[in-house]
Order: structure tokens, then C-alpha cells, then sequence
């Protein structure tokens, strides 16, 4: 079987029915060879399944390693990603920007007539005042719930039983007992 019939046969197996299309090139690489096949899924315009097949040696057969769906050239993706601390930095930077461009011209203006509240007046570092809302007082609800007919109270009788002596007791005994075994002459006089 040739490279190409075992990759169409990993995309049969690996995929639905109408998700990819003809054979578009082939690659070599190390100890293998990357086939392209074309995407015919709705939304995927330009992009493509990569079959990568590994051969060990020249004379051994093909083995399927993976199957990609790699974006061309022209594809839609998704903007390169931004951490957080970054997008909020550049947003607090534009913030503080008007914030002082509409202090310039307040200052600027002549007739000082109060603005009025807006976006930029509003600090996120500070948290609104806690609202107290009415609540209707609400019942607890009880389940009711019966005892199965068949259940029996201690139904495992082989419980745990305390030990018939303390263990402190045994211990205080076998102490003495070898403290007279040690000294026999200590209890003599």
C-alpha cells in the first residue's frame, strides 16, 4: 500500500464522512513523510489535515504517528494571546490618559459647570457600598422521610466491644510485676 492509500485509509478511520478532501502534497522528514489533504468542514477555509506517517527504515512499512488540522496562510484564527496583567495595564494606561486630556480641558474651560457623572469618574479599585434588600422570610423545609419497613436497627450485631480491662490497669501491673523481677532483693528487708 502506498503512502498516500495509508493515509486516506487513518483519515476514513479517524474522521467523518465529507471532512477532508484530495491529496495536496507530500513531505519528506526524518524517518518519515507528512502528507496535506485538503479540510472540506464548514468554517475551515484554507486550512488542512497533515497525516504524518513514520518509516524506520526505507523497506518498512508506513505507521500513522498523528493527524493534524493545521490553519494555511490565509486561514481565520484567533489573535495571539495576551495575559491578563498586560491588557489591564494597557487599559489602565488609556484610562489615566482621558481621565487627564478631560482635566485639561475642564481646567481650559471657562464657565466651570459640573460634569456629570460618567465611565471615567468611576475608580474600579473601589468597591460599592454593600445594598441591603428585603428578603421575605422563607420556612425551612423538612423532608418527610419513613423508616424502610425492612431496615433493623443494628443490623451488623458484630459491633465493636470495649476490652474487659483498661489497658492503663494491665500496663500499672506489668510494670510493678517487672520491677520485682529486677530487684528480687529490693522487697526482702
Amino acid at each position: 500500500m502506498t503512502d498516500i492509500g495509508v493515509a486516506e485509509k487513518a483519515l476514513k478511520e479517524a474522521l467523518e464522512p465529507g471532512s477532508y478532501g484530495e491529496h495536496l502534497s507530500t513531505e519528506e522528514i526524518p524517518k518519515g513523510v507528512e502528507l496535506q489533504f485538503s479540510c472540506l468542514l464548514p468554517g475551515y477555509t484554507d486550512w488542512h489535515w497533515q497525516v504524518t506517517l513514520s518509516k524506520p527504515t526505507v523497506r518498512s512499512q508506513p505507521t500513522v504517528s498523528e493527524i493534524n488540522l493545521l490553519a494555511g496562510d490565509d486561514s481565520l484564527v484567533s489573535p495571539p494571546w495576551v495575559p491578563w496583567a498586560e491588557r489591564l495595564a494597557e487599559y489602565r494606561k488609556a484610562r489615566k490618559e482621558q481621565r487627564e486630556s478631560m482635566s485639561k480641558t475642564e481646567t481650559d474651560d471657562e464657565s466651570k459647570v459640573e460634569p456629570e457623572d460618567t465611565w471615567l469618574d468611576v475608580d474600579e479599585n473601589q468597591m460599592d457600598e454593600p445594598v441591603d434588600i428585603d428578603v421575605p422570610d422563607l420556612e425551612l423545609a423538612s423532608a418527610d422521610v419513613e423508616k424502610a419497613k425492612d431496615s433493623k436497627p443494628n443490623a451488623n450485631k458484630r459491633g465493636v466491644k470495649p476490652p474487659a480491662k483498661t489497658t492503663r490497669t494491665n500496663r500499672v501491673k506489668k510494670t510493678e510485676k517487672q520491677n520485682k523481677d529486677d530487684n528480687p532483693d529490693s522487697g526482702a528487708e
